[in-house]
């Protein structure tokens, strides 16, 4: 087999997220493996990526590797895939890889954003699919006090839902802040967005998600930083948030050595 690393951009609004389900052409990886087997002409074509999106979700730089029976030249591949998906689907990237590189194990962290405005909604509504807007005025500055709190290694046992077999709910967060998104994309001149930024070594499902309900309900005052790392360790009955909606969140980065 021929082994391929692609980093693939996609807005996955009318999509099922990433994994292929019985509908494949209404997920990512579906789309790219339809793609795969047009070019290959066979149906004996494989894909895997560094993380399994939501339905809604979207990504910046999504990392798959692909294999396929018969050698494509990088630059053909591109081309091709890109000519079968979705157009909200992008390849960016073609390269050959080892045919031991694995998406997943091999990546020493990854990044994922979360775009979200507050208070009077002045945005355009073009932009109603790439990011969330929250009604209520929320106090940024106490919400970065508490993403401080989720950095280090901490068991995330009330930051997941289930669905996906894991071994441990123990996870290290490298990195969590909130800033303003000049540089985001789709950064909107008539409405001021914000980022939280979070980046670890790995992520339970809807994990982030979880992580930005409960900063939300930290920023209306319903909650305290001190709770949040109290949730960190102890386990509760119930979430500290709602799961957050898919449309603001991004896979943005995947690392490799």
């Amino acid at each position: 087999m021929n082994t391929y690393k692609l980093t693939v951009s996609y807005n996955g609004c009318g999509f099922l997220g990433w994994q292929t389900q019985v509908d494949e052409l209404k997920t990512i990886q579906g789309q790219i493996n339809y793609a795969l087997r047009k070019l290959a002409k066979s149906d004996d074509v494989k894909s895997l990526g560094s993380g399994r999106t939501d339905a809604g979700v979207h990504a910046l730089a999504q990392v798959v590797k692909i294999e396929i029976p018969i050698p494509i030249a990088p630059d053909g591949l591109l081309m091709g895939i890109n000519s079968y998906v979705d157009s909200q689907i992008k390849v960016l990237s073609v390269e050959e890889c080892p045919s031991g590189f694995h998406p997943v194990r091999d990546a020493l962290w990854k990044e994922y954003c979360y775009l979200f405005s507050f208070g009077e909604d002045s945005g355009l509504p073009h932009f109603n699919d790439l990011k969330t807007h929250f009604k209520n005025k929320l106090d940024i500055d106490l919400m970065r006090m508490a993403c401080k709190k989720f950095i280090g290694e901490h068991d995330f046992q009330n930051y997941f839902t289930v669905g996906t077999e894991t071994s441990t709910t123990v996870r290290r967060i490298l990195h969590c802040d909130i800033e303003k998104a000049h540089d985001f994309p789709i950064a909107s001149p008539n409405q001021e967005f914000y980022l939280l930024k979070i980046k670890g070594t790995g992520f339970l499902k809807q994990m982030v998600r979880l992580i930005m309900g409960a900063l939300v309900n930290v920023g209306k005052g319903k909650l305290s930083p001190a709770q949040i790392e109290n949730s960190l360790t102890i386990k509760l009955d119930d979430k500290l948030g709602p799961v957050a909606p898919p449309q603001g969140l991004y896979l943005s980065r995947v690392h490799y050595s």
